[in-house]
């Protein structure tokens, strides 16, 4: 993987469609005000070129800054790959604890690598996410429709707060309901959620047992009873991280 400092057009520039980095609302203000007031103390892009298409390979919030402010061109490191899989394994090995991160893509990542025919098991190495709480959280059977939840539960998230995680025990909690209550389930955490006055110094994330009581309740039970699905499966695939370039 050989790397290059160059200045790139930023029309040239692409996220791939399989990424673990959602967009952190202050973190783009942060960076439009540097490119409008300081653009040389920016910090340097690392993109990813795979046959000549170049895409964002870490410092995201970067790219959404100078993208919003509009500038035309961003000086970047530039990293060959081989494959569209060598660049996936780097982009997450680069991006599991800053700031903008959502494990649950780590889903659609797997998704991905095992078309390539990469098992799990060889891709939790890969990515080094073997014995932490991100493989705990993908040895969980959880129906597609909650991935989608929660994942529309971190974006809304990721418009008001700056550096937060969805906790593994919600998840965990959801997991353990049948697939049907799954979804109602994952629908009433996000709805309280939602519905809170969200703000850095008042936001707090339910307790286990605030969960557990939210989801032993009665009025639950019923909605989960009466409720259908067409097709229930355990495959996780969340939605992909598409952004419009």
């Amino acid at each position: 993987m050989l790397s290059m400092n160059n200045t790139t057009p930023l029309e040239k520039v692409h996220i791939h469609k399989v990424n673990v980095v959602v967009k952190i609302k202050k973190q783009i203000v942060l960076y439009e005000e540097i490119a409008k007031t300081a653009p040389k103390t920016l910090p340097v892009i690392q993109l990813g070129r795979i046959s000549d298409k170049l895409f964002v390979l870490s410092n995201f919030d970067v790219y959404y800054g100078v993208k919003q402010y509009g500038l035309k061109s961003i000086e970047c490191e530039i990293f060959d790959f081989k494959n569209d899989v060598e660049f996936i394994i780097e982009h997450v090995k680069l991006n599991k604890n800053p700031i903008g991160f959502n494990p649950l893509l780590l889903y659609g990542v797997l998704d991905y690598l095992e078309s390539q025919k990469i098992p799990k098991s060889q891709a939790l190495g890969l990515l080094q996410i073997h014995k932490t709480t991100n493989n705990k959280l993908l040895d969980l059977e959880l129906h597609p429709k909650v991935i989608e939840s929660l994942c529309s539960l971190h974006n809304h998230l990721a418009e008001k707060l700056l550096n937060f995680t969805i906790p593994y025990y919600i998840a965990e909690l959801i997991s353990k309901c049948k697939p049907i209550e799954q979804i109602n389930a994952a629908g009433r955490i996000t709805t309280l959620i939602k519905s809170s006055n969200i703000t850095e110094l008042k936001f707090a994330w339910p307790s286990v047992e605030e969960i557990e009581i939210l989801l032993s309740n009665p009025i639950f039970r019923e909605e989960s009873k009466n409720s259908v699905i067409v097709e229930v499966t355990n495959v996780v695939s969340p939605p992909k991280n598409k952004e419009n370039d």
